[in-house]
């Protein structure tokens, strides 16, 4: 069962502007960082940096079992181990201030730049459950002198696909069509009612 809700985000306006919001976008090998506009509170700081490097470490145990001959799914029973950080973070409720807080319980996940020219820039990523509306949201208030145009897609059980657009700091466009015939709540609220 996937749980991926794929989205790209294109970025327009001058290119200056352009070039300070992908470089304030940016955290660490990370072309884009939803903490870096809805911060985590003081007490999950350091979650963002230990999640992805847990991620990194499962990913290198993947490849070595891949290159023995293994099952993947074999690194869930004796191949990996979740660092107590992570456990701790998530015990500690950062799973419930995520939801609320991004509609999601990851950021952007696997983002790339895959277009770029001096005034726009186009983010492929996907995150979870849910799309990451109030990030983009945060974006538009903050840069507004850029165009934000973010479209999703979710396929699963729920099926639906929508459009939200910042234009000068405000909510220009916010369209999402509803495939699922189990869904009777706008799918920006899914994120905190499917869980």
């Amino acid at each position: 069962m996937s749980n991926k809700c794929r989205g790209t985000l294109t970025v327009l306006g001058l290119d200056r502007d352009v070039q300070n919001f992908k470089e304030f976008a940016s955290k660490d090998d990370r072309c884009l960082s939803a903490a870096n506009f809805i911060p985590y509170p003081e007490k999950y700081k350091d979650f963002e940096k230990v999640y992805h490097e847990g991620v990194q470490k499962r990913k290198s145990i993947n490849e070595k079992f891949n290159a023995e001959g293994n099952n993947t799914y074999e690194i869930y029973d004796r191949g990996f181990e979740v660092t107590p950080e992570i456990i701790c973070g998530y015990d500690e409720g950062l799973v419930y201030w995520l939801k609320e807080n991004w509609y999601t319980n990851s950021g952007f996940c696997e983002p790339v730049i895959e277009e770029e020219d001096s005034e726009l820039i186009l983010y492929r990523f996907y995150t979870k459950w849910a799309p990451i509306l109030p990030v983009i949201e945060k974006m538009g208030e903050m840069f507004k002198t850029l165009t934000f145009d973010y479209i999703y897609r979710y396929s699963n059980d729920v099926q639906y696909q929508g459009r939200f657009t910042m234009t000068k700091g405000s909510n220009t466009d916010n369209q999402c069509v509803d495939f699922s015939d189990m869904s009777i709540n706008p799918p920006h609220r899914i994120g905190t009612i499917y869980w």
